[in-house]
């Protein structure tokens, strides 16, 4: 999926025999990232779950700094996941070299990925709720059109189910996409792309 993503961008797409060679030729490392950091993720998020539940006899305080640092480092990990993974794909990176740099891009552009998160919930939010809702509607539709026929209701709950299936496909496609375009631009000669939150206050700075 990212080379073929990158091949696309170029104009030169890739066949099903050069995209499945590529993806064989980077199984392990990239298993091994989402393996070792969603393991992390993971740990950090029972370990949250017990940071919650403990008692700090009264210290809110001590609550609220454990509780930021750890969702902290969660979100930092989810992305150099994206970035490393995208590493190993792109620039035939090692796993040490694919992780130090995730690492670095994450730490020079932290409130860019943030924005770029940000701004991919919205839309996979958007798009979910018009999806259940289209799919609801059509499903309710379909039981009050046929009654009692159990066949056609059956055919147009799996009819609706493959589209909803098929349109979050689509949505993990678009998320990787954007990922890889932000990937190939930060690791570019040239910065051409910055956190407009950083260039607002950079221009009322210049005022």
């Amino acid at each position: 999926l990212i080379s073929q993503v990158v091949a696309v961008g170029k104009r030169r797409p890739l066949t099903i025999r050069q995209s499945l060679a590529i993806g064989s030729s980077v199984f392990w490392p990239v298993l091994v990232i989402q393996a070792l950091l969603r393991g992390v993720i993971f740990g950090l998020f029972v370990l949250l779950a017990l940071v919650s539940l403990w008692h700090f006899g009264g210290s809110l305080a001590i609550f609220i700094v454990l509780f930021d640092v750890l969702m902290a480092a969660m979100i930092a990990l989810s992305f150099m996941m994206r970035f490393a993974t995208c590493g190993v794909v792109l620039k035939q990176s090692s796993l040490t070299e694919s992780l130090v740099q995730s690492w670095q891009l994450f730490k020079k552009h932290w409130l860019l990925c943030i924005e770029v998160a940000l701004l991919l919930f919205m839309v996979n939010v958007a798009v979910n709720f018009i999806v259940v809702y289209v799919v609801t509607s059509g499903a309710l539709a379909s039981a009050s059109l046929f009654g009692t026929f159990l066949f056609p209701v059956l055919v147009s709950f799996t009819v609706l189910f493959i589209v909803f299936v098929w349109i979050e496909l689509l949505l993990v496609v678009f998320n990787w996409t954007m990922w890889i375009i932000v990937f190939e631009i930060l690791t570019g000669k040239k910065e051409l792309l910055t956190s407009w939150l950083h260039r607002t206050f950079r221009r009322q700075r210049g005022q």
